[in-house]
């Protein structure tokens, strides 16, 4: 990547990485809770009627939280701990995956979906290049393994990519598959019954 952030390369990088972010997030965002990400927005919905003083709050406390947890991940993360690097790359990957391309209300966001998993692939590099090499993809760390012969610490790019794609489905079955208005019943994207038959 070359510099940090107080070198102009490295300001680029980190410009072009929240750039990516902020799009993916704000289109990932954008049917449950209008991609709120920043306290003085989010504040200015409240006047229009957007958002209630609560819903406004909670925003914004999720906001400050999220904020908060990111920047022990990277205190952590700048250790070394490039599992954990890949676990929370590979966790955004798919939580975009599934919120721009399985999601079944994604609306308009579906056109642009592809830019959308390209934008976070590359905002993840950025971001996680220096530390893990970013790859998010077992197979593409697999190919430059075998062909070196060096298989050292190659596990952290099974386990963190294997284990943030099962959190990251988890967690969006869980959380944002959204519910029908008329029975309650989750509208999944596939029926499960037929997904593992």
């Amino acid at each position: 990547m070359g510099g940090g952030q107080g070198t102009i390369t490295g300001l680029t990088a980190t410009t072009a990485t929240n750039a990516m972010l902020v799009a993916v997030i704000v289109a990932v965002g954008m049917d449950t809770s209008a991609g709120h990400l920043n306290p003085t927005v989010t504040n200015r919905f409240v006047p229009g009627g957007y958002v209630t003083v609560i819903r406004c709050a909670l925003y914004i406390v999720a906001q400050l939280l999220g904020s908060a947890a990111a920047c022990f991940l990277l205190m952590y993360i700048t250790g070394g701990q490039g599992l954990v690097m890949e676990l929370l790359l590979t966790f955004s990957m798919v939580f975009t995956i599934y919120a721009v391309v399985v999601e079944p209300k994604k609306g308009v966001v579906s056109s642009v979906a592809p830019l959308l998993v390209g934008l976070i692939v590359g905002a993840n590099t950025l971001a996680g290049g220096y530390f893990s090499g970013a790859f998010m993809n077992s197979a593409s760390s697999f190919g430059p393994a075998l062909a070196r012969w060096n298989w050292t610490d190659h596990w952290i790019y099974w386990a963190g990519p294997l284990v943030g794609s099962a959190l990251a489905g988890f967690v969006y079955d869980c959380l944002y598959v959204m519910r029908s208005s008329d029975d309650g019943a989750f509208l999944l994207p596939v029926d499960r019954e037929e997904a593992f038959s």
